[in-house]
């Protein structure tokens, strides 16, 4: 496939483009919201009561509230203190990615694996836009590298530290920490014929490690909502979606999550495909494969997601590092064929890896010379070394680090300009304005803006309670056009921000198209209050 010195290169390059996103802002919706609920933790000093916008929180568990909470106490608050204990455990997720392909494969493969488990466009997400799910995929990887360890060797230790890493996962996001486990391993072992490896003592003094680990969360959800917190950890939020008892829905199609997977898996959603339907292939003809642990945690845990009745991609990345692993043997095998068909369709991808940037820095967000020349240059350059080099894992691996770093470099941070409450959170922050002068009205989602400014705002959408709010005094005020033009009637203001908003986790061909990204836009104000107007 490739030498070490290569794949140690190509790791080095996938850990600079991780880390150009690892630097970019909080986006909203999700990942703000965290971040301030983790500011929170941090600000009351109480490691076992979620609040967020200073009311009571109950959705995701804790771990990542604790571990961004204790980031932020370190390194003070900020986007890159929050998302640093993420990076962290999807390093974790790539090693273990290592470690358990090792002991069901070849070197080659499993190092195929780990490259693709790090350049998968949702690895890439990942890192970016954290959310609970970045740590749930490093944690549950690492529990499934210590079962197979286990299974091979049946050394107490690999139960141990598979229990740890099933505790954690369920920390980071309720059982489903839990279940891919059991969905990787236990049919596996049943059609292998190993049923009676299901059969021991030893997964007692399992559950009953997990059960340890998680009496912190337990007793925090029970203290904080009494029983409905554990019902609602326990069942609520995850079988509740499927089962109709949780409110969360959104109707996602039946093939929701067959095409997120093919965006979310590229470069390599065709070898994922591929895969499992040769595995499926050969599981039903009765011939041999390396191991059914990941094919079976993959589908099946994908599947069950898929009866949610609330989906959204994200969802379904804890599943993705086995896919690597999965995509990475079907990937070796067509290496190894003669046919060539395949590599069409990936080459076809790689283009298109290697024109979005180009028209991103040319079209969507046009940059400077400098940055133009930049990219078409390493363009071409790219181009010609993968025309007279032919190794397809090389050019698909860099082209997806190269389309990533474009993104981070350029696309993100001229997207997130567009997202009004950081541009105004930050200004809140640095001219040191007090909570209790700020409203923000006509509340939307405030969650970046009291990120930054290090703020819990005081919302409305009463004119009448406003106008008490500002009283005699200057007074600052977060609102759209409709409110100024009032305003204006009624005080002496004086505009100190005016910012184009557009919800950038919703992006539009409209918003995209530089020619019409104003119809797309709405103003966002900051307004200080002076003084009334004596009519």
């Amino acid at each position: 496939m490739t030498s070490n010195r290569v794949f140690n290169f190509l790791l080095f390059l996938l850990a600079v483009a991780h880390l150009l996103g690892f630097a970019i802002d909080v986006i909203e919706v999700d990942s703000a919201q965290l971040a301030q609920i983790s500011r929170e933790m941090l600000l009351s000093g109480n490691p076992f009561q979620l609040t967020f916008l200073g009311e009571p929180y109950l959705d995701k568990p804790h771990l990542l509230f604790w571990t961004s909470a204790l980031s932020m106490k370190i390194f003070g608050v900020g986007s890159m203190a929050y998302k640093l204990p993420s990076l962290i455990f999807a390093a974790l997720c790539i090693f273990s990615v290592y470690r358990f392909s090792k002991l069901f494969y070849d070197e080659a493969t499993s190092k195929l694996a780990v490259l693709i488990a790090a350049s998968h466009q949702a690895m890439f997400i990942a890192t970016n836009d954290v959310r609970a799910d970045t740590i749930l995929m490093g944690t549950v990887m690492f529990s499934l590298w210590q079962l197979a360890a286990l299974y091979q060797s049946g050394k107490f230790k690999h139960l141990f530290y598979a229990s740890m890493g099933v505790a954690f996962a369920m920390m980071a996001k309720g059982p489903i920490g839990f279940v891919l486990p059991i969905f990787a391993f236990i049919p596996a072992l049943l059609i292998s014929g190993e049923w009676r490896k299901l059969v021991s003592v030893k997964w007692i003094v399992g559950v009953t490690v997990v059960a340890i680990f998680l009496v912190p969360i337990c007793l925090a959800h029970y203290f904080q909502f009494g029983l409905e917190g554990l019902k609602f950890y326990f069942w609520t939020q995850s079988f509740g979606r499927i089962t109709g008892e949780s409110s969360w829905r959104n109707n996602p199609d039946m093939f929701f999550v067959v095409h997120t997977t093919l965006w979310a898996f590229l470069p390599y959603s065709l070898f994922l495909l591929h895969g499992i339907l040769k595995t499926g292939g050969d599981i039903l003809n009765r011939r041999v494969v390396p191991e059914l642990f990941s094919f079976f945690g993959l589908v099946l845990t994908l599947f069950a997601l898929s009866r949610s009745n609330y989906q959204l991609p994200h969802y379904f990345y804890v599943a993705y590092p086995l896919g690597a692993v999965v995509a990475a043997y079907s990937f070796r095998q067509l290496l190894e064929k003669n046919n060539s068909w395949w590599k069409y369709i990936l080459y076809l991808i790689i283009s298109l890896g290697l024109l979005l940037p180009i028209l991103i820095v040319f079209y969507v967000f046009p940059a400077s010379i400098l940055i133009k020349s930049l990219f078409v240059v390493t363009a071409i350059v790219l181009v010609t070394y993968f025309s007279v080099n032919k190794n397809v894992v090389i050019s698909t691996v860099v082209t997806f680090a190269f389309l990533n770093i474009c993104l981070s470099t350029v696309f993100y941070p001229q997207l997130l300009k567009y997202q009004s409450n950081s541009v105004i959170g930050k200004y809140l922050q640095q001219h040191c304005v007090v909570e209790k002068s700020i409203t923000v009205f006509d509340s939307w989602r405030v969650y970046a803006l009291s990120f930054h400014a290090e703020i819990i705002p005081f919302c409305t959408n009463d004119y009448d309670v406003l106008k008490q709010r500002i009283g005699n005094k200057s007074h600052f005020i977060v609102c759209k056009p409709e409110l100024l033009s009032q305003l204006n009637g009624d005080y002496k203001t004086s505009v100190i921000l005016e910012v184009d908003d557009f919800p950038i986790s919703q992006l539009t061909t409209t918003f995209l198209n530089p020619n019409t990204r104003a119809k797309a836009l709405r103003k966002v104000y900051l307004v200080e209050v002076i003084a009334q107007i004596h009519k």
